[in-house]
């Protein structure tokens, strides 16, 4: 399985989110979006078993490298 980090959640990532998700079991990713705003980060994935959300602060170094890791 390939794992997929989407950082950010915004308006412009809704259709990257949504075509990630329609096509993950497929292709057997897992995606993780991360966003400042985790409530929001929530509400993209849907409750996907795919799928997970998490916070992210772009300026926390550490927890950047974690994820991309």
């Amino acid at each position: 399985m390939k794992n997929i980090l989407v950082i950010g959640a915004g308006l412009s990532a809704t259709y990257l989110i949504k075509y990630l998700l329609k096509h993950a079991k497929k292709e057997q990713w897992f995606i993780t979006v991360a966003d400042a705003n985790l409530e929001l980060a929530k509400k993209k994935i849907a409750n996907n078993k795919l799928a997970t959300a998490t916070q992210l602060d772009i300026a926390d170094e550490k927890t950047r490298k974690e994820l991309i890791a």
